[in-house]
Formats: C-alpha cells, structure tokens, sequence
C-alpha cells in the first residue's frame, strides 16, 4: 500500500466511525483496490491504458484538469451555460439548495464541508458540451490568509434528460454528482501539501465514500449518478465493449462504492437504534415539503427500519 492510499484510508475512516470494523475493512480495501481498477488516461489526444498493473503512485498528465480554470475567459464561457440565463440560474438554485442541505445536520461529513466553504469562494458552472452526466472540481489552496478557491461544474442534467440520456430510473443524478465533486474538494483541502497538485489512484473512491457517508447523513437516498454509471458499465460488458472510463474506476467498481458503503451506514444506524452505538441527531430541513424536497425528505432511522440489507 503507498502513502497516499493509506492518506486516503485514513481521510475516508472519520465519516464511518460507527461502522463495525469489517465494514470498515471492506470499505477503506476499496482505496487499495481503485489503484488496480482499469482505466485509461488521455494523453496527446490517444488514449493509453493505465491498469495499475505496477503497483506505486500513478500521477497522471491531467493538465487540463488540474489546472486552475479562468472561469472569466472566452474558452470557458463558451463550454458553459451563461449565468445570467434562467437555466443557469436554476441550476445554480437547485445546486446551492442541495448544499445547504447537506450541511444541516452533525455529521463529521457535514462538518468538514461547512468548515470548507466558510473559507472558501466557490463558483458553479454548468457545461453545455458535456454529453454524459458528469463533474468536475478545481481546487486552489489559499496562502497567506487568502480564501480557497472552487469551481465546481456539472452537466446540464436538464438537456440530457430531454435528450433520453437518463432515464427514469436515474434522472435525479445531481445529488450524488455533486456531493462527489465536493468530496474532492473537502478531500483537497486536507492534502498534505507534497501531494495537492498530484491526482492519484484511490481519490475517486475517496470522494464516492465521502459523498454516500454525505448523502445518508441528511436522508438523501437517491442514487441516480451510480446507477447511470452502473447501467452503462452492464451494457457495454454485455455488449463487449471497453468499460473503462476516463480518469476513474470503471462503473461497475463506482456503483459498488454506493452500494457498499449506504449498507454499512444502514448497518451502523440499526446498531445505534439497539443502543450499541451513540445516536446522533438528525434534523428535518425547515420549511421543506414533498414538493419543493422532491420526495426525498426522510428520516434517518425510518430509512434503517425500513431498508432490507442484503448484499449485491
């Protein structure tokens, strides 16, 4: 195992610490286990196959994702939605209310996230030439008492719901899109700094652990970016085509990250309501009703009651 993964293990454990230790193994292995998932890299236009067959830190040339964007330049704009446009002002909406969701409960995971954004300028994009439901986070580390910097983007989950790319089974995709991206963010700004400007194996999954330990924290149970993931990884190994994705685990490893770790959260909330572990509050969203909230408004521990835990 390199330092990185065990930097990462160590990130991902403090928002599972109710959950019994072999959950935990099973999912802090995963880490260890993204840096041999299969996945390409794109360099000089080709792709080149990065499998993780050699075991050690794989830093990738990911120029055009790791750098800073200049989110006011005519290159940019013109990949995005303009703000001043309704969509983009709905989007945003949409986004900033889902933000403050997330961040209205005691979870270490909402913790660490509000302690983010209270030192931080964070800017939403949504991209007009994405044509799959996507994310992105650039993080810029602040010096000398100076704010972090973010921008997060995201696909414009409207047009590719029009265009039949998700379906009704997975059309709420921006949940879990964007409780990933800011995974990323929350997971940057704790960066050793030898490693901030670095994009290793293990920091998907990071990011994905984070994001469900997010999610299950204020009730929201839809899963509609893993199972696009998950559905096109199906398609393409029934069909023998190459299911790896950019960057990242292939979907199938991504969907079992959700899976996976919503189990043990659900596992370690039946413990809590048996008395074996501390409780922990979990407050409804004011003003909220099923409209507005979408259906997703539900308490955590009529989630545990209810859900049938089996493995998949």
């Amino acid at each position: 195992m390199t330092e990185f993964e065990k930097y990462l293990q160590g990130f991902v454990e403090t928002y599972y610490e109710n959950a019994s230790e072999t959950d935990k193994e099973t999912l802090l292995n995963r880490i260890v286990c993204d840096a041999g998932n299969k996945r390409y890299v794109v360099q000089e236009g080709r792709r080149r196959m990065a499998d993780g067959d050699e075991k050690g830190d794989k830093i990738y040339d990911l120029s055009e994702l790791r750098d800073f964007p200049d989110i006011d330049s005519e290159e940019f704009k013109s990949n995005c939605l303009d703000t001043n446009s309704p969509e983009h002002k709905a989007c945003e909406a949409e986004i900033k209310d889902l933000v403050a969701w997330f961040t209205s409960n005691d979870s270490k995971a909402a913790a660490d996230l509000k302690a983010l954004l209270a030192h931080s300028e964070i800017e939403y994009r949504v991209r007009k030439n994405w044509t799959v439901p996507n994310g992105s986070c650039a993080f810029q580390k602040g010096e000398n008492g100076t704010p972090d910097k973010i921008v997060i983007c995201i696909s414009d989950l409207k047009r590719l719901k029009k265009e039949g790319v998700l379906s009704e089974i997975n059309e709420d995709a921006l949940p879990q899109i964007l409780a990933h991206e800011l995974g990323h963010a929350v997971e940057f700004g704790k960066r050793p700094k030898e490693w901030q400007t670095k994009y290793m194996d293990g920091a998907e999954t990071a990011a994905d652990l984070y994001a469900s330990s997010l999610l299950f924290n204020c009730g929201i149970s839809e899963r509609g970016f893993s199972q696009y993931m998950g559905m096109d990884y199906d398609k393409k190994k029934e069909k023998g085509e190459d299911t790896r994705m950019p960057y990242t685990p292939d979907g199938g490893f991504r969907r079992d990250n959700f899976i996976k770790s919503e189990e043990a959260m659900r596992r370690a909330k039946i413990n809590e309501l048996r008395g074996l572990a501390p409780a922990r509050r979990q407050p409804l969203r004011e003003n909220g009703n099923p409209e507005t909230m979408r259906g997703r408004q539900q308490s955590i521990i009529g989630n545990a009651i209810d859900a049938k835990i089996h493995n998949r």
